[in-house]
């Protein structure tokens, strides 16, 4: 099958590892990066200055996009150029519409977007009856619930065909809020974002011994009940320290925590080299979150082979086996969360399920190999719709 896989730069590291596997079960695929002045910046993509004229540019034009050949050949790749950030910006409805022609000209059997499109991209909904969509979020997290949002959400479920869901826990919620015909509802997977395993890590000064919040900050991300958690951990362990990383605006004083206790905020864009030195250098990777739908930093986690301690809310648990890869604790729990950072200081207990991660993401069911199975099940149903 031909396939136009059109996403964003914040997902290029769950979009890669699929594209990779796609290809390699015999799919032909073409990967359309939406890229604009906030987007140029993500895990993978980091390209220093957008070309001035919106339009669809081969992806070899921009030199800091040559790492993307372990995954895709380079002729495969297209930048949709958008140089201004606002959607209805000239620059931007070209690159949209040399986008949209690209795709009648090639007579793609299906065309997979991974997120409702934002009203300057309306023109793809012509497509919309070979279209698959990807919600990574089918529920809206409490601190997306924004008008345009809602619009956009409630523009794709009227007009397209077919969802692709990461998770089964998530699929009832899904089809109930939104109506939503069963059929029109599949369910595949996520796995390890393998693509930070080609990247270096960076030099950083680090504490010796932390544990690691990383992510955007957001209020639903449930931070102010780690630092809860940090403070009784100091009471026993004044070697440990909390490590912050990420870019985004608190919802409580941070400076409670911050002047009393060993926990470091870098509050800024973090790089994958970062990232990578973040992740390995710790202790255990902590999401604490309020509520969730899945996870990228769970995956990141575990390409890294970093065993993580995640709050029981939304698919969370279905990403991993409490006990097994990770450990799992009740939201807005800091003495939970305390608890389980003591049980993975424990020894060997990090190093087992870091072992148990290697080798059970590898292959199997939670492999991206699995996964693109899936994936091409539901691209036949489309086509055949």
């Amino acid at each position: 099958m031909k396939i136009a896989y059109i996403s964003h730069s914040p997902l290029a590291d769950c979009d890669l590892p699929l594209l990779r596997a796609l290809r390699m079960a015999g799919q032909e695929v073409i990967y359309f990066l939406m890229v604009s002045p906030s987007t140029r910046q993500g895990t993978v993509i980091n390209i220093p200055e957008l070309q001035p004229h919106g339009g669809l540019v081969p992806a070899r034009e921009y030199p800091s996009l040559a790492s993307l050949k372990a995954w895709l050949p380079m002729s495969q790749i297209y930048v949709v150029n958008m140089p201004k950030a606002h959607d209805w910006a000239p620059s931007s409805l070209r690159a949209i519409s040399a986008l949209c022609s690209y795709i009648r000209r090639h007579d793609f059997d299906v065309v997979h977007v991974t997120s409702p499109l934002r009203y300057g991209s309306f023109g793809l909904y012509r497509f919309r009856r070979r279209m698959v969509m990807t919600m990574h979020d089918p529920l809206p997290h409490s601190s997306d619930l924004g008008r345009m949002n809602r619009f956009h959400r409630s523009v794709a479920f009227r007009l397209v065909g077919n969802f692709i869901i990461l998770s089964e826990r998530l699929r009832k919620g899904f089809i109930c809020t939104y109506h939503l015909e069963n059929k029109r509802v599949f369910t595949t997977g996520l796995s390890v974002y393998d693509v930070l395993n080609q990247v270096q890590p960076a030099p950083m000064t680090l504490p010796e011994k932390y544990i690691l919040f990383a992510g955007s900050i957001n209020s639903h991300k449930g931070i102010r009940y780690l630092c809860e958690a940090m403070r009784q951990l100091n009471k026993k362990h004044k070697d440990l320290s909390l490590v912050i990383a990420g870019r985004g605006r608190f919802d409580f004083d941070m400076n409670a925590y911050t002047s009393e206790l060993p926990v470091e905020v870098i509050n800024r864009y973090v790089t994958d080299s970062e990232l990578v030195t973040l992740i390995e250098s710790s202790v255990a990777v902590v999401c604490p979150y309020i509520d969730a739908t899945q996870s990228g930093v769970i995956m990141s986690s575990f390409a890294l082979n970093k065993p993580v301690i995640a709050t029981d809310t939304g698919a969370l648990a279905d990403m991993f086996t409490p006990g097994k890869h990770g450990l799992l604790v009740p939201p807005r729990d800091s003495k939970a969360i305390a608890a389980a950072v003591e049980q993975m200081m424990r020894p060997g207990i990090a190093e087992t399920m870091g072992e148990n991660i290697r080798q059970d993401y590898a292959e199997g069911n939670r492999s991206w190999a699995n996964i693109a199975r899936k994936t091409i099940e539901v691209y036949k149903a489309a086509a055949r719709a």
